[in-house]
């Protein structure tokens, strides 16, 4: 019987958790529980409960009714305790089949169908050879007190009690030839009315506990689901500030992902072309994550957009997007920078870097080398100065700009994946990978490193592979 109801409990809320709706001392609900309306919160609420009381009800009514079916046997009256019996059985049934008979949807009712049930069901072992009404019909009321109904539901189950004590009282008075009893029936009435009231006052009262505390459960969902959507949206408008599509050029190979570690990163990269001959390229990291940093890089992006003609000289750009950060950003609020220009005529590139990873080139050869001088970053101190490196480029060499999530991804053991597991992936490139290519095997390689552990820190970078011509 315990499993039965446990299983209707189950089953009826679509796997809800019932514990949870059940308890007033808890204080949270499910998303599921948030999003329906006040109203399905409440009945669902009391179906719950009701639950749990019919579990232990129709257990002990089972018990009941199998003893008096068994007492019916021994005293011989066959027709009587064979009536009980399948009382019992279709009771069971009635409530194993709760899907097809709607009882899933309408456990209230199905909770004073079985009340009514068990009544009529007692009363029929009880007899009528002593004229009375018997002890069930006092007991009932006051069993029924327990299930939390709507008003109307209260109204109809009391209803429903005295209409079979009336039914009952009058029938016999009639076989009798006797005047109905109207102070006994006056007399349930009161008994029921008093019942009815306790349990609409009970209702009541766990109505408004249950309301006040999904009141303000829902609020507090509709606020969350409120910033997640914001979330979202400041997401798609951050994802939409990176590159379409990589440059293309016919004397570079260029490759990029970006991967946020939450819904809004501190990760940036882009590309500023100025013709065939010349590229400019940017990856640049905002401390912490969130709207905050978005804010941020939305406002390096248009700084350096509004500076694109002056990239020519690398570090006079540094220095100008520095001021504005200084001057416009929260305390603290920084962020590096990785600015590199590609130059097909002179064969070379120019590398200013701020507080950013350096820049790793792998030569044609197998040789990695370390490419940005090391300074402060964006917006850490106003009059900062920053300086460039300029290298020559040759057909076959290889650039690998990065954010420092990409070094930092720490694997289950809580082992960093580091340069040098990174350098060594550039030295073992085998044949004339393209850029498509070494990135994709970069980031198959940090994250097997990574493994089952959380990402905690945005990934990006930016591959370049020099065709010459």
């Amino acid at each position: 019987m315990s499993r039965m109801a446990d299983d209707l409990t189950t089953s009826t809320f679509g796997g809800m958790d019932g514990a949870v709706l059940a308890s007033l001392d808890e204080t949270s609900m499910s998303d599921d529980e948030l999003l329906v309306g006040e109203k399905t919160a409440l009945n669902t609420f009391f179906d719950v409960a009701n639950a749990r009381r019919l579990n232990l009800t129709v257990a002990f009514f089972a018990c009941t009714s199998a003893i008096y079916t068994i007492a019916m046997f021994a005293s011989g009256t066959m027709t009587r305790g064979a009536v009980a019996g399948l009382l019992v059985i279709a009771d069971l049934l009635f409530l194993r089949n709760r899907h097809r008979r709607g009882i899933a949807r309408n456990l209230r009712q199905a909770v004073a169908a079985v009340l009514i049930g068990h009544l009529v069901l007692l009363q029929l072992f009880h007899g009528s050879a002593d004229g009375g009404i018997g002890f069930w019909f006092f007991f009932f009321p006051i069993l029924a007190a327990r299930f939390r109904l709507a008003s109307g539901e209260t109204v109809a189950l009391f209803g429903s009690l005295y209409a079979v004590v009336a039914v009952r009282l009058v029938g016999e008075s009639l076989l009798v030839r006797q005047s109905p009893p109207f102070l006994s029936l006056v007399l349930y009435a009161l008994l029921f009315i008093v019942c009815a009231g306790v349990s609409w006052a009970l209702s009541r009262r766990l109505e408004s506990r249950f309301l006040i505390r999904w009141r303000s459960e829902s609020a507090r969902h509709q606020d969350r689901l409120r910033m997640k959507q914001e979330l979202e949206y400041a997401r798609e408008i951050q994802l939409s500030m990176l590159p379409r599509q990589a440059p293309l050029l016919d004397w570079l190979d260029v490759a990029a992902l970006s991967l946020p570690a939450t819904e809004v990163g501190g990760d940036y990269y882009d590309y500023f072309d100025f013709g065939s001959d010349r590229v400019a390229m940017v990856v640049g990291d905002v401390t912490g994550h969130g709207v905050a940093s978005g804010l941020v890089l939305s406002g390096v992006r248009s700084s350096l957009n509004l500076l694109r003609d002056e990239m020519g000289r690398p570090s006079a750009v540094l220095d100008r997007v520095n001021l504005m950060l200084k001057r416009t950003s929260a305390p603290r609020m920084h962020m590096t920078l990785a600015l590199v220009v590609l130059d097909r005529k002179e064969c070379s590139t120019t590398v200013a870097t701020a507080g950013h990873p350096p820049v790793l080139l792998r030569r044609s050869n197998g040789e990695v080398e370390e490419v940005g001088s090391g300074s402060f970053p964006l917006g850490a101190i106003e009059n900062a100065r920053f300086g460039e490196d300029r290298i020559r480029l040759a057909p076959g060499d290889v650039l690998l700009l990065y954010s420092d999530g990409l070094v930092e991804t720490i694997n289950p053991d809580g082992d960093q994946y580091g340069w040098d597991r990174l350098k060594q992936i550039l030295r073992d490139l085998e044949g004339i990978p393209t850029a498509n290519e070494i990135r994709d095997l970069i980031l198959r390689e940090v994250w097997d490193f990574k493994g089952g552990a959380k990402q905690v820190d945005d990934v990006t970078m930016v591959v370049v592979r020099c065709l010459g011509g």
